[in-house]
């Protein structure tokens, strides 16, 4: 009886350690990694510097963090151009891990969220704008935060890097800016077309159009989040020197 009182003891023990020991793994920052992107030589906005919380990221683009790093992960863009900016988006690019389907993009949005029309942002007045040579933080906005992270966990993928990605940039005089081509807006139809040309942007360059080809989850949020993209690839590297 005291043997197996004994046994029973010695079991309660080792799970108990193994309990703590699990704790403490967990409860652990591990190394977080915001990959460089090769940049578009006439790209709008440069990122300046990045930073999780109040530490900035090291030279390697680095920085110790817990499985929310993303939450807290910020950068600091610079309007490079010579006009307003009134809308960009910036993607924060999660490649396929896991159980996860394909990989997915977070957005991190300045102004608001893009209408069809360029007068349908508001008044001028009204426009949140971002001046040549002016600065401004961006990161992912809590709502589509909880969403991914949510998602990310059903698919038991813990983040441990991302990759940054520019797509598109809108100006207050209605011309804009997609992954390297400069828009305009048709006056008739007031579709996205290239400044060069008379066609419309091509539906593959979209992050949306590639999403609704990939019938997952995360579709039925694409409308408000973002969705399954493949990053476009330019000639120099994202970040600022």
């Amino acid at each position: 009886m005291k043997s197996l009182h004994r046994s029973g003891w010695r079991a309660f023990l080792v799970v108990s350690f193994v309990c703590y020991l699990a704790s403490i793994i967990v409860g652990q920052p591990t190394v977080r990694t915001v990959k460089a992107v090769p940049l578009h030589k006439n790209s709008p906005i440069v990122v300046l510097n990045g930073q999780m919380g109040e530490t900035p990221l090291n030279r390697d683009n680095q920085v110790s963090g817990y499985q929310d790093w993303l939450k807290h992960l910020s950068f600091t863009i610079k309007n490079v151009s010579n006009k307003n900016i009134i809308y960009f988006r910036i993607d924060l690019l999660i490649w396929k891990k896991a159980e996860m389907p394909a990989a997915i993009g977070l957005p991190m949005e300045f102004g608001n969220r893009k209408p069809q029309s360029i007068e349908d942002f508001g008044s001028q007045a009204k426009r949140r704008v971002l001046r040549p040579g002016e600065v401004v933080k961006a990161m992912v906005s809590d709502e589509d935060f909880s969403y991914w992270d949510n998602e990310l966990k059903k698919y038991g993928a813990d983040v441990d890097s991302v990759t940054m990605d520019i797509r598109l940039v809108y100006f207050d005089d209605g011309s804009g800016w997609q992954v390297g081509t400069d828009l305009k807006q048709d006056p008739v139809t007031k579709k996205w077309i290239r400044a060069d040309k008379q066609n419309t942007i091509r539906p593959g360059s979209s992050s949306m159009w590639l999403a609704s080809l990939i019938p997952i989850h995360a579709l039925g949020r694409c409308g408000k989040n973002s969705a399954l993209f493949v990053p476009d690839i330019g000639p120099e590297f994202f970040f600022s020197k």
